[in-house]
């Protein structure tokens, strides 16, 4: 990792944190709508 990461980290890091939430939230959303319980 470049040094020149140190003060664009804490925006990627927070950034990527939103994007994953809401990577999450539409992944668990679409596992529930395309795989029905068949349990």
């Amino acid at each position: 990792t470049p040094p020149k990461r140190s003060g664009k980290d804490l925006m990627s890091s927070s950034q990527q944190a939103n994007v994953e939430e809401l990577i999450g939230s539409k992944l668990s959303s679409t596992k529930h709508m395309k795989i029905p319980k068949k349990e």
